[in-house]
């Protein structure tokens, strides 16, 4: 593409993260809504996207039309991952592990 274009997009992602951040200073989000899931859960989101998700949808292509295939990757697989993000949150990032080093005698 010309360089004006590419300058174009930078710049309209560059006020679309203004806008974004500046829209977003004072907002606090609820514990399981889709941003904290897919951000302090991304890890497992995207193992399961990757491997699950994949998996999935060709093992799905072999019995249904590609549009109904295509719907279930644009409307299941999402949602899918936003429980696998809140799962995570819930079971993983809420357990603060303890380590105690006790000293050994002989």
């Amino acid at each position: 593409p010309p360089i004006g274009m590419v300058l174009a997009i930078i710049g309209f992602y560059c006020l679309l993260i203004a806008a974004t951040s500046h829209y977003t200073k004072n907002k606090k989000f609820k514990k399981y809504s889709i941003i904290n899931c897919y951000s302090r859960g991304i890890l497992w989101v995207y193992l399961t996207l990757m491997i699950v998700g994949y998996r999935l949808t060709v093992f799905l292509s072999d019995f249904f039309d590609p549009v109904i295939v295509l719907a279930f990757t644009l409307i299941i697989v999402p949602i899918l991952c936003w429980i696998i993000g809140a799962l995570s949150i819930k079971f993983i990032q809420g357990k603060k592990l303890n380590i105690v080093l006790r000293k050994l005698s002989n």
